[in-house]
């Protein structure tokens, strides 16, 4: 027991809610930027997103870890092969998403993240054998009757809502069985995808069609 009377495993779920909080702050600011640049494809805006994240995840590793850096980015090759999959994965999921944001469906997307944690528990009853509690119950119960309302209000399929859950849902679980730290995996994962998203703004760069990094510094 710690001095206050808090455990470890209490202290990193308060950390582990904190960061999810976060996440979906973040998320649910980031369609006010992507609405600013729907001018450019959401397949050159991926492929941005993937290159400019090497430079900031490498040096907030270094800065945090120091010496001990490159050794914890040494990781088995089938241990790699997994994050390449990994990867693909979130990437599928990002272009999703910046895809509906800029083609006029965020009430999808925001169905989709409101969807993604029953998706979680779902994942990790059927494949960790993980359960809940009695309160954790109606709040799950709660949230799954609200998104019956929401995806009634939409009129149509949630296909976009569906896939953006189902993509996160399957890549937490992924990566939930590896034995990878969050910001080395996604390193390693951006740092895997790198080639094909160089290749493609390449291919953008040399056919006179690349937005950012080629014309004027304004868009419209």
């Amino acid at each position: 027991m710690k001095p206050d009377g808090g455990s470890p495993h209490d202290s990193a779920e308060r950390i582990g809610i904190a960061a999810a909080l976060a996440a979906y702050v973040f998320w649910g600011l980031a369609p006010i930027y992507f609405k600013q640049i729907q001018s450019v494809p959401a397949l050159e805006i991926i492929g941005h997103r993937i290159l400019w994240s090497i430079p900031f995840l490498a040096g907030f590793l270094y800065l945090r870890d120091g010496r001990e850096f490159l050794r914890r980015m040494r990781l088995p090759g089938r241990t790699l092969l997994a994050l390449a999959g990994t990867g693909a994965l979130v990437a599928v999921n990002w272009l999703i998403f910046v895809w509906a944001v800029v083609n006029g469906q965020i009430l999808a997307t925001s169905l989709g993240y409101f969807i993604n944690p029953l998706i979680m528990f779902l994942l990790g009853f059927l494949f960790l054998r993980e359960r809940l509690t009695r309160l954790q119950v109606i709040a799950v119960t709660i949230a799954a009757a609200g998104t019956v309302y929401l995806g009634g209000y939409l009129g149509q399929p949630p296909w976009i809502a569906l896939a953006l859950a189902f993509s996160f849902g399957f890549y937490g679980l992924f990566r939930k069985m590896l034995n990878v730290g969050p910001m080395v995996g996604l390193l390693w994962e951006t740092l895997l995808l790198a080639l094909p998203a160089l290749l493609y703004l390449a291919y953008r760069w040399q056919g006179g069609v690349l937005v950012f990094g080629q014309g004027e510094a304004m868009l419209d």
